[in-house]
Formats: structure tokens, sequence, C-alpha cells
């Protein structure tokens, strides 16, 4: 079995700040200059920061910004940006994909996140970890891809191929499928159980343990994340087993009732981060 995450040991800045982030509910002021101060050290993460949580750069800083991410709220806001840009970084250095292309990489991945923390709310669970297990949920193909790309094997993947498919080749090629390697990756740089096991257990929700139902969530807004690329919002609708949403003690209507409130969400994220992902597309094919 190759060691996939070779090289991967040591935990960059970034994924220390979120981890450290997702133990807090709430800031005290001393963390909150913690935070600034770090940040002044971290010029890449401040780019990427500057267009998904502009606020926190603005020249005239809100005098209430502080107050803001000492709140729950505040912080849990903070913390989706900082996950969004620790993803946007690993893409930076380690992204040359066999399957799919960064912007749509990037795309689906804001898309299930924003569903699986909707899907958190309806279901009264953090709604930070259902964008986070949402987010992450493919992270394991960065790795994957980074050793794919050293032993050439090419692409393997048609249209019709099903995350099933993608699964067995994967542990064929390096031994693990991207659940595995996802899970592997978080656990290493410290994120906890309630991220990383859903992400493994993804098909497999009765293997979570206490973490099942994110992992069922995590199921439904793989398919519901479709209602944003397809002509009739809800036809995804009719491929989520009844199981799985009677299993939440979430109905349809239910659903279609936040359907808007998840699309605004999606497109308010989807513009800044293609952006910072298609200006790295330039600059690598410049490059």
């Amino acid at each position: 079995m190759l060691n996939v995450l070779k090289g991967y040991e040591k935990v960059p800045a970034t994924w220390q700040l979120l981890a450290k982030l997702y133990r807090l509910r709430t800031l005290n002021p001393s963390q909150y200059q913690a935070i600034v101060t770090f940040l002044e050290s971290q010029e890449r993460l401040r780019y990427h920061l500057r267009l998904v949580f502009p606020a926190f750069f603005e020249e005239d800083e809100p005098e209430n910004l502080a107050d803001f991410l000492q709140t729950e709220e505040g912080l849990g806001i903070f913390k989706e940006a900082v996950a969004i840009a620790a993803l946007l970084l690993l893409m930076d250095t380690d992204f040359s994909p066999y399957q799919t292309n960064g912007h749509d990489f990037m795309e689906h991945s804001l898309a299930v996140a924003v569903w699986s923390e909707q899907l958190a709310k309806m279901c009264e669970a953090p709604a930070v970890d259902g964008f986070m297990v949402g987010l992450y949920y493919r992270i394991g193909i960065v790795p994957i891809s980074r050793i794919l790309s050293r032993i050439n094997t090419g692409n393997f993947l048609d249209e019709d191929s099903t995350f099933q498919d993608q699964s067995q080749w994967e542990r064929n090629q390096v031994g693990k499928d991207f659940t595995s390697v996802g899970h592997d990756l978080l656990e290493l740089w410290q994120l906890p159980d309630a991220i990383s096991n859903p992400i493994r257990g993804q098909f497999r929700p009765a293997l979570c343990g206490q973490h099942k139902a994110t992992a069922i969530r995590l199921n439904v807004a793989r398919i519901l994340s479709r209602s944003f690329f397809s002509p009739s919002f809800t036809a995804p609708l009719s491929d989520v087993p009844p199981q799985s949403l009677n299993s939440l003690g979430i109905t349809v209507p239910n659903i279609i009732m936040h359907m808007q409130d998840a699309l605004d969400h999606f497109h308010r994220l989807r513009g800044p981060v293609l952006e910072l992902v298609e200006k790295r597309a330039k600059v690598s094919s410049a490059a």
C-alpha cells in the first residue's frame, strides 16, 4: 500500500488555526488579538480570507467586529471562512486532479457544504460541523491526485462513473479511497472526529457511530447540491432516499422551504471563492 499522506505530516499553519478555532465557542478579547497577530504573519492566508471574509480586513474596521467575532454566530462565520481558505491553500500547492478541475472541485464542494450546513440547522445540529463535513467530504482527492500524478496512471473515469466506481479504482491504485484518505488527513491535522468520521463513513453511515446522522445528512447534501445546477430546482429531491429523510426527521416540504436560503448562501460564497480558483489557474498556466 502506498503512503498517500507522505509529506503531509507537518500541519500547515492555517489548519492549526482551524483546529484551534473549532474548539472555541466564542472568542475573548485576548484570543481575538492573537488571531489578528497571527494573520499579520500569514500573507497568503490574508489574501484568501480578504475575499471570503472581507469585513475582517477593511481599513476602517467596524467597531463592533471584535464583538461580533466574540459571539457564537460571528465566530461560526469566521470558522467557515478559514475552512474555505485552508482548502484553497491546500489546492494551491497539491492539486493536480485526475478526475476534475479545480473550479469544478471547489464549486461542488461549496454546494455540498451549503446543503450539509442547511440540513444540520434543520436538525438542530452544529451548523459549522455540517459545513466543514460537506466542504471536506472529497478532500482525500487532493493527496490522492498528488501521488497519482507521480505514478502516472492516467485518467479512468467517464461521465457515467459513480463515486463508488471512483472509490474502487482508487483502492486498486493506492490501497485507499478518497473517503479513507480524507479521514486520515483531517485526523492527522487534528480536526475532530465529528468532521473526519462522517467523511470516512459517508457511504456507510451505520459505521459512524454517534456521527451517523451527520453522514446521512452528508449523503443527502450530495444529492441536493445538484439543485444549484439543475434546470429544475426541486428535481434532485426525487433521488433522495425517503428512509434517509425519515431517519433525520426531515420532510420534502421542509427542504423546499429552505431551498432559496441555501441558494442565496451558495452564491454569496461561490463568486469570491471561484475568483480565487480562476486566478490560481491563470498563474499556473502562465508558469
